[in-house]
């Protein structure tokens, strides 16, 4: 759920909070690591890239409000999973449960639900804009796209054909299990989300999505069609204990 405005301060006091970490050489170093993936903020931060590079590959704008393409996102994807574990880096990825099946969850989350729908019928009165002729596509947000129907069961199973771990929490979010399984997996190296949640929990360490692959070695948004093998991949890395230094707090949550 996060910590409103807590992910922005560690961004601002980033030189207190992030520890930049080349992914490639510590897995090099340790024969193999994982990183335990928020599946939502790991869709978060590839589908848009994924447009963004593909409309410009085909010179066609508009393919990001068309809500298809499947195939091109299973190549990509697929690539992007291949790349990582020829680097020897494990992506093992954690699913929320459905909403609606924990009645204290629901209601934790309803505000947050209902601000992301609203948000999502704006960006869809954009794109029907677009459509009329009313609004140039150029002026159309970066992140505003049509949503394929079938796009996160398309993800989900792209990942199990490539042999990727998937756990789906059974009620509520799966924030717990992944700070959990960040202390009991060997190797676990560290999180990747953009929840500030993982700020607070003890010894934990998490990737948000703006400091993930910070050089761009994987060429992500660049007009080809799969990402490329880097040589290195530099991800900012934020841990409870700079939080806790930063903030001043002695005891850990």
């Amino acid at each position: 759920m996060g910590i409103r405005g807590l992910l922005s301060l560690c961004m601002k006091r980033r030189d207190q909070c992030v520890e930049d970490v080349d992914l490639v050489a510590v897995a090099r170093s340790r024969g193999g690591i994982e990183i335990l993936v928020d599946f939502y903020s790991f869709e978060h931060m590839v589908v848009p890239k994924f447009w963004k590079g593909l409309s410009t590959l085909r010179n066609n704008q508009f393919l990001r409000i068309l809500g298809g393409e499947y195939k091109s996102l299973y190549i990509y994807i697929k690539r992007f999973i291949e790349i990582f574990k020829q680097l020897k880096i494990t992506l093992v990825f954690f699913i929320d449960a459905t909403k609606g099946c924990c009645e204290a969850n629901t209601q934790q989350k309803i505000g947050t639900w209902m601000k992301r729908h609203h948000r999502d019928v704006d960006n869809l009165n954009e794109v029907i804009n677009v459509c009329r002729g009313s609004k140039e596509m150029a002026d159309l947000e970066e992140d505003v796209f049509v949503r394929p129907v079938c796009l996160e069961i398309q993800i989900i199973e792209t990942l199990v054909s490539c042999g990727c771990e998937l756990i789906q929490s059974v009620t509520g979010e799966a924030d717990f299990m992944i700070a959990k399984a960040l202390h009991e997996r060997n190797k676990a190296f560290a999180i990747w989300s953009n929840d500030s949640d993982f700020c607070i929990f003890d010894k934990c360490r998490f990737i948000p999505n703006d400091l993930f692959d910070m050089c761009n070695g994987l060429q992500m948004g660049l007009p080809i069609e799969v990402p490329v093998k880097p040589e290195s991949l530099w991800c900012g890395i934020i841990s409870n204990e700079r939080v806790k230094n930063m903030l001043m707090v002695c005891n850990p949550i």
